[in-house]
């Protein structure tokens, strides 16, 4: 997990936002709740802090809000950015968060030892 601090929004490579999920699941961080267009903050998953410019606080209080590509608000807001791996999926390559795939843990388990027999 890494933790930007606003106005940067951008995940770094091999991260992408947290899903509301993996917000949820966040364990050094407290998930308050969900938003709806709420539009001090920007859209999904990120740290709260209690005044405008307060992005160096650190109130370990994580919400997610939707409010479809907004990466502005009001007030900003720490994104809050997992690990991703890359799938073959579809048409192209698609990212999914480490957190979302643990049953591919048991799937190459039993492709190896298929193969192995």
């Amino acid at each position: 997990m890494v933790k930007l601090v606003y106005p940067d929004v951008n995940c770094p490579q091999g991260y992408i936002p947290a899903s509301e999920s993996a917000c949820r699941a966040q364990t050094v961080y407290i998930f308050q709740s969900v938003l709806t267009n709420d539009a001090d903050w920007i859209d999904g998953c990120f740290e709260w802090y209690a005044n405008r410019n307060g992005q160096a606080q650190n109130s370990k209080k994580l919400y997610y809000n939707m409010r479809a590509g907004a990466t502005t608000g009001n007030y900003g807001g720490n994104r809050i950015c997992v690990k991703a791996a890359m799938l073959q999926g579809g048409p192209g390559l698609q990212e999914v968060p480490l957190l979302h795939r643990p049953h591919l843990v048991v799937i190459l388990g039993l492709l190896v030892r298929t193969l192995r027999s």
